[in-house]
C-alpha cells in the first residue's frame, strides 16, 4: 500500500515495513498497516492537493482512492483605513476605504454600510464613497476556517466652499462679540463720567476766617476779603479757605500787625 501526492509517492507499506519517500513529510505523516489510513500532522498550506491511495491485496490490485485536501490559514486581523481625496478645485471630495487582511488564505472580502451589504464591492480591497452624512462601513474577510470584520466611521468631508462659509460665520461671531464689548465699555464710561460730574456739581461753601489783634480778639465770618475792621488804625490780614464746612483741618487764624501797640499777653507773634 502507498499514498502519493501529485504523482509523487509519499509513504509505502510492505512486508519489510513502512518507508517514507517524501522528505517534506518527515515526522508528520503516518499510515496504518491494517486500514491504510494516512494521517498528516502539523498541516501546512502547501500540503493542499490531491492524495491517491493504491495497493495490492491477496486478490490483486484494488481500485485507487482519491482524496482532495485543502489547508487554510486562519485570519488574524482585518483593518480598514480611510483617505480623503479632494477634486482639483476643492469643490467636491470623496473617501477611499482600504481593507487589509493579516494572515489567512483564500480569503473572500465583503463590504457593508450601516449593516447593509454592498454587493457591487464583493472581493474588492478598496471602496470609494462620497458620504453626505456620518456612516459606518465594515469590511469582512472570511475563509472556510475563520472570519473577521474591520470597521470605520466616515464623516462628510469638508469642501473648499464649506470652509469659506465656516470662516465667514466665525468672523461674524467675532465682529458681534467685539461690537457688544465696545458698546458695554461705552455705557460704563458714560456712567462713570455722569457720576463724577454730579459729585463736582455739589455747592462748595466759601468760608472766610479772620482775626484782628486788639483789645478783644474775635473770629468772624464774612463773604468778602476786604471787609473793614471795626477797630480803627488796625491792619487786618485774612484769607479765604475753600472746602466743605465739615473739614477736619482747623481754620487758620491770622494776626493783625499793629506797629504802635502796647505790649500785651497774646498767643500771636508781635512784629515790630
Amino acid at each position: 500500500m502507498q499514498w502519493s501526492e501529485n504523482n509523487k509517492v509519499i509513504i509505502q507499506s510492505s512486508e519489510k515495513g513502512m518507508k517514507l519517500r517524501e522528505r517534506a513529510f518527515t515526522g508528520r505523516v503516518t499510515m496504518s498497516n491494517e486500514t491504510g489510513d494516512l494521517t498528516i500532522s502539523c498541516l501546512r498550506e502547501e500540503d493542499s492537493g490531491k492524495y491517491v491511495f493504491s495497493g495490492f491485496g491477496s486478490s490483486g490490485a484494488f481500485n485507487p482512492k482519491e482524496v482532495e485536501l485543502h489547508v487554510y490559514e486562519r485570519i488574524s486581523k482585518v483593518q480598514v483605513d480611510s483617505q480623503v481625496k479632494n477634486s482639483t478645485n476643492s469643490s467636491s471630495c470623496s473617501v477611499t476605504l482600504s481593507c487589509s487582511v493579516l494572515g489567512g488564505s483564500q480569503v473572500a472580502l465583503s463590504w457593508s454600510s450601516d449593516g447593509q451589504r454592498i454587493t457591487e464591492a464583493e472581493n474588492r480591497t478598496t471602496l470609494t464613497v462620497s458620504p453626505s452624512r456620518e456612516q459606518n462601513y465594515s469590511c469582512t474577510a472570511s475563509n472556510p476556517v475563520s472570519s473577521l470584520t474591520g470597521r470605520v466611521t466616515v464623516t462628510p468631508c469638508q469642501t473648499h466652499g464649506d470652509s469659506a462659509v465656516g470662516i465667514e460665520k466665525y468672523l461674524i461671531y467675532i465682529y458681534a462679540a467685539a461690537s457688544g464689548g465696545f458698546f458695554l465699555l461705552l455705557i460704563m464710561t458714560v456712567a462713570v463720567c455722569i457720576k463724577k460730574k454730579c459729585k463736582r456739581g455739589k455747592t462748595e461753601e466759601d468760608i472766610t476766617f479772620y482775626a484782628e489783634v486788639g483789645e478783644n480778639l474775635s473770629i468772624q465770618k464774612g463773604p468778602e476779603c476786604n471787609e473793614p475792621s471795626p477797630i480803627g488804625n488796625v491792619s487786618t490780614c485774612y484769607d479765604v479757605i475753600k472746602g466743605k464746612g465739615n473739614g477736619t483741618t482747623p481754620p487758620t487764624v491770622y494776626d493783625t500787625v499793629k506797629f504802635d501797640r502796647a505790649t500785651a499777653n497774646t498767643q500771636y507773634q508781635d512784629v515790630l
